[in-house]
């Protein structure tokens, strides 16, 4: 959601935007420019007259190079296997002066991403397979099997670097602009409380790198030079 929210704020009503995994696109509706949204499964996606739609795989994207302002990539990394390609392809059609903004659950969080077991994203794939196949119900056997890929921040970081010249860590900045999204519980109110304190102690290298080893979801936006983008 966080990403979404950045993308709202940054973009213009002359920009492409695509969203890769879009599902409804029910993200899409406040983001202005042309909007378009990408993914193998579209469940009834939400009709509007800056969106479109397309059935089509991430790592087989069907657009021309240099021809998208900003790419989002919302809790798909972790449900691809393969993940260079995917982010190749992001990489070619990115405007030199294009953005993408990606986001997923971390490994290493305490969190229960897709409703299976904590432990299960802390583990090895190797490992998670061979207890999963024990432990959990073969529905959520398969889906862990063949959907699951945890991914860490500096497994990401290693990634994104490979194929973007500037990766920024941007989930505490975002979640100080978009506290609205947190709700009215006590939890959320302690949270949102706190916000400018842990805004202010990422300022320092050390405690944004903590944050970002630690947050549940992890947030980026990604560039590419100009130069090696032209040369593409």
């Amino acid at each position: 959601m966080l990403i979404y929210r950045r993308v709202e704020r940054l973009a213009d009503s002359n920009d492409l935007i695509v969203d890769i995994g879009t599902k409804d696109g029910k993200h899409l509706r406040n983001i202005p420019g042309t909007t378009i949204g990408v993914d193998l499964e579209l469940n009834y996606p939400l009709q509007s007259e800056r969106t479109s739609y397309i059935h089509a795989d991430g790592r087989r994207l069907p657009f021309q190079d240099d021809s998208v302002d900003y790419v989002i990539m919302n809790q798909v990394l972790e449900h691809v296997d393969g993940r260079q390609s995917l982010l190749r392809e992001v990489a070619r059609v990115l405007k030199p002066d294009g953005v993408s903004l990606v986001s997923f659950p971390n490994r290493l969080g305490l969190n229960r991403p897709h409703g299976l077991p904590r432990w299960l994203s802390m583990a090895p794939k190797s490992l998670g397979v061979h207890v999963a196949r024990r432990l959990l119900s073969s529905e959520q056997y398969d889906y862990y099997r063949k959907f699951i890929f945890p991914l860490s921040p500096v497994g990401a970081r290693k990634l994104l670097s490979e194929q973007f010249h500037r990766v920024e860590y941007i989930t505490v900045d975002e979640s100080s602009c978009s506290t609205d999204i947190y709700g009215d519980s006590l939890g959320s109110r302690l949270f949102v409380f706190s916000l400018p304190l842990i805004a202010r102690l990422s300022e320092l290298r050390r405690f944004e790198r903590a944050f970002e080893a630690l947050w549940p979801y992890v947030g980026y936006e990604c560039t590419l030079p100009a130069s090696e983008t032209t040369a593409r």
